[in-house]
């Protein structure tokens, strides 16, 4: 599986002996055992909101959008049913999350109104075959094998699912088709930029559900990483 080199070893899992978690700028967030009695307040603490945007806050290279989801917000009466904590932008040298050795650069959270963690998704910018394989090697022999189901959104992709006894946990291996996007590129040394062409690759998108929950949001998110969090 892939190791995550440099300082980033150093960095403490977020959920410490007591089951509780630590901010998001403090600690990489421990998925594997990620707690459900996790609020919003503990992984975003007042000092990570953004000093420019109210609605948003800044971890590291990560920047979160808070945006409260109704039922039907063309109606007269719209029905708050979830606030979603969208990532919208992030550093792929940074990590935020980790699920046993696999490291994930960026979050995305779901929580109730009351501000309770009821989904944690992290997004891995690259993840190869090798990664991949033996993070689904760890999840059966821990869960059993996988459901294996389809989605769809521009082009289809393939969704695992194993489930636990108070989770579901998802897996969605994401083509990024990037070979003809245009990249800059900056040499400090010489003070010039660059034009590279992207190299196609997969991502890896992670979602630990609360199963009290997962009937209600497992696809009914339709935002950015969130929707790919499909039956």
């Amino acid at each position: 599986m892939r190791k995550v080199y440099g300082l980033l070893l150093a960095l403490p899992l977020s959920v410490s002996c007591t089951g509780r978690v630590k901010p998001l700028d403090r600690a990489v967030l421990d998925l594997e055992h990620f707690p459900f009695t996790t609020t919003v307040t503990e992984l975003l603490p007042e000092h990570t909101e953004d000093n420019h945007y109210a609605g948003w806050y800044k971890v590291k290279g990560t920047s979160i959008e808070v945006d409260t989801v109704y039922d039907d917000e063309l109606s007269d009466a719209p029905k708050a049913q979830w606030i979603e904590y969208r990532s919208r932008g992030y550093s792929s040298r940074d990590e935020l999350a980790r699920f046993d050795d696999l490291g994930f650069n960026t979050v995305n959270l779901v929580a109730t109104l009351s501000g309770d963690v009821i989904l944690v998704n992290g997004v891995a910018d690259r993840v190869n075959a090798d990664d991949r394989e033996a993070l689904f090697a760890l999840l059966d022999k821990k869960y059993g094998n996988a459901r294996k189901t389809q989605g769809t959104f521009m082009n289809p992709f393939d969704i695992y699912t194993w489930q636990a006894a108070d989770r579901l946990i998802k897996y969605v291996p994401l083509f990024d088709d990037t070979q003809h996007t245009l990249h800059v590129v900056a040499d400090k040394s010489k003070g010039t930029l660059s034009g590279a062409s992207g190299q196609s690759h997969y991502k890896g998108l992670i979602y630990i559900i609360s199963k009290e929950y997962a009937r209600k949001l497992v696809g009914n998110m339709h935002t950015g990483d969130l929707l790919y969090c499909d039956e």
